[in-house]
């Protein structure tokens, strides 16, 4: 598919250790959800994907969003209705 032009993208159940398996592929977007915030510390897991993608990478084709200080869970209230 990305022969073809397609954007890859590296989804679902992916943790700091798994990343190695797109080393070699040429991956547009990483999406990271419960890898980073069901993390014992969120914004430190963040960092910890962006370190490893840019060991598996090189550090200039990372691009972090840079939300690493908002990754800290918030505690939310449902109101009763």
């Amino acid at each position: 598919m990305i022969d073809l032009g397609f954007r890859a993208v590296g989804t679902g159940g992916l943790s700091v250790d798994t990343l190695i398996l797109m080393e070699g592929v040429d991956v547009f977007n990483v999406i990271a959800g419960r890898g980073i915030t069901e993390a014992e510390g969120p914004a430190a897991a963040a960092r910890e994907f962006e370190d490893e993608i840019k060991r598996i990478r090189g550090s200039a084709k990372v691009r972090p969003n840079g939300i690493y200080d908002s990754a800290e869970p918030k505690h939310y209230t449902w109101l009763e209705s």
